[in-house]
């Protein structure tokens, strides 16, 4: 998916969780031409300016990026991605 979005995911139990971000770049072929922001469950985990072509690998580029030790107090795991530049963008996302 791509764009400004809000992910609400359920959960069993009010606890810690881990959340798997995978990303993909399969559009861009140029540094900058993608760049957004994610936060995870109220700014327990944060990452700013990603730029999936530049940080991780060039065409093609691919990550999963883990955020440990979420604490999720409301029964939803909220994940936000918000555009800078273009199109935020999510591959997948997995909690454990």
């Amino acid at each position: 998916r791509y764009g400004n979005m809000t992910y609400n995911i359920p959960v069993p139990q009010s606890g810690k969780y881990t959340v798997e971000l995978h990303f993909a770049e399969i559009n861009f072929q140029t540094s900058g031409s993608r760049v957004f922001n994610v936060n995870v469950e109220s700014g327990q985990f944060i990452l700013q300016n990603i730029d999936l072509y530049k940080d991780y690998g060039g065409n093609s580029a691919a990550a999963v990026i883990k955020a440990s030790n979420v604490q999720v107090n409301d029964g939803l795991l909220t994940i936000a991605l918000t555009n800078v530049v273009n199109n935020a963008k999510i591959s997948g996302i997995a909690v454990f």
